[in-house]
């Protein structure tokens, strides 16, 4: 439905994470095809663990929308 409605998607996801499967995050390149997904080296609290990395990510992705 995203890549239907052409819906911006940024996924940032742990590596590490072991709550959610990492096949998770890459399935989501399906839908939509031109989502931007970026794996960092951490766990499933990204937003803790490597904050300053997580708004830089999301600023560069904003400022080419």
């Amino acid at each position: 439905m995203a890549a239907r409605l052409r819906i911006p998607v940024l996924v940032v996801w742990g590596k590490n994470d072991e709550i959610f499967d990492i096949a998770d995050a890459t399935a989501s390149r399906r839908d939509p095809p031109d989502g931007c997904i970026e794996l960092l080296d951490g766990g499933p609290f990204l937003l803790e663990s490597h904050l300053d990395e997580v708004v830089r990510i999301v600023r560069n992705w904003r400022a080419v929308l």
